[in-house]
């Protein structure tokens, strides 16, 4: 009996077309082809390009915005999809990069192991993808308002007017802001104009705010974590669980750091090693509820503030927080791939 072939196709996705490259086992080129996506055809038409090899290969795609709906495609189909991180691959250190190029890259880099080896990220499911842009969304939201807010305070700052309330976005300090009569009607047009806008997007907040109560609500795991994590609400909660993702995956404590990008840069050369500011990379709403519930339990937790006291002598308070925020992150983690409850006292090592 003869051994079934296998195949490894790249695939450079663009929105309006792809180009894809096919080795064989040895590494050989076997077939290279551009395919233009139509809107209106659901991809049929894509995946159809891809039936000569479906009995035995891997596709490699790079992870992009838009390619869940080609990855779940292949998926459907019985493929065996990487996903690629477009970072880690550094195509444009090849100096020429045109999509012929980079698929073909793409799959010699498949070939050899290389993608799974360095390359490979996680590809979440659609439920997991659902709860991340629930959030996401919800943050997007949160900083246009306060865009909003502080343009209005501007407007009304520059004829040294008094803002109607403290919180602008609220009930009181909207109906405030709508009976004020500015010095001309072109400039009272554009703050109620604001106005009206904070106060849609106040309520698009509420509408997502009161989505995320009713999907921790309704997860058993999520309720017992929230009740386990001090001076945790549901946003938080929802937050960690859908960002981290499946917590199998990383290999130390090291690897759960670099998630939420909250770890230093590092720059080494023969004896010589410097450590810089952190990386920032992996996910921005990761960093950004962690950071929040660092400073509210530097604030309001004893064991926390001790913890953080003799720190604070030497290291700069933000040093504090994001070692903080390192530290409940990894132990979060390490809680939910052990399946055991959260310790405060464990993960600070006191």
């Amino acid at each position: 009996m003869t051994s079934v072939a296998r195949h490894f196709i790249g695939v450079d996705l663009h929105k309006k077309a792809l180009q894809f490259c096919v080795l064989d086992d040895r590494g050989n080129l076997l077939h290279e082809q551009a395919v233009k996506i139509a809107p209106d055809a659901a991809g049929e038409l894509v995946f159809a390009n891809f039936q000569p090899w479906q009995g035995a290969c891997r596709v490699a795609v790079e992870a992009v915005g838009m390619n869940r709906w080609f990855v779940n495609g292949l998926q459907a189909r019985g493929y065996d999809v990487v996903v690629a991180d477009p970072i880690k691959l550094n195509l444009k250190v090849l100096g020429k990069k045109t999509d012929k190029r980079d698929a073909r890259e793409i799959a010699r880099r498949l070939w050899l192991g290389d993608i799974d080896r360095n390359a490979k990220t996680w590809y979440p499911n659609d439920e997991v993808y659902g709860d991340r842009k629930l959030v996401r969304t919800r943050q997007q939201l949160m900083k246009h308002r306060l865009g909003l807010n502080n343009e209005i305070r501007a407007q009304l700052r520059a004829y040294n007017i008094s803002p109607p309330a403290r919180t602008l976005h609220s009930a009181k300090g909207v109906s405030g802001l709508l009976a004020i009569e500015m010095p001309n009607p072109a400039l009272t047009a554009c703050l109620h104009a604001l106005t009206r806008a904070m106060a849609d997007t106040e309520t698009q907040i509420a509408a997502l705010t009161e989505q995320i109560d009713k999907r921790v609500a309704s997860d058993d795991r999520l309720q017992r974590l929230q009740k386990q994590l001090p001076s945790m609400g549901a946003i938080t909660t929802l937050t960690l669980v859908c960002e981290l993702g499946d917590v199998h995956r990383f290999r130390n404590a090291k690897a759960i750091a670099s998630s939420g990008g909250v770890v230093p840069r590092v720059y080494q050369s023969s004896d010589t090693a410097h450590h810089g500011r952190m990386t920032k990379r992996g996910s921005r709403s990761l960093r950004s509820v962690l950071g929040q519930w660092s400073v509210r339990l530097m604030a309001r937790d004893d064991l926390v503030s001790a913890w953080a006291a003799p720190k604070k002598q030497r290291l700069h308070k933000n040093k504090v927080r994001m070692m903080l925020a390192r530290k409940l992150l990894v132990g979060v983690a390490v809680s939910l791939r052990r399946d055991e409850p959260f310790d405060l006292q464990r993960c600070l090592g006191r």
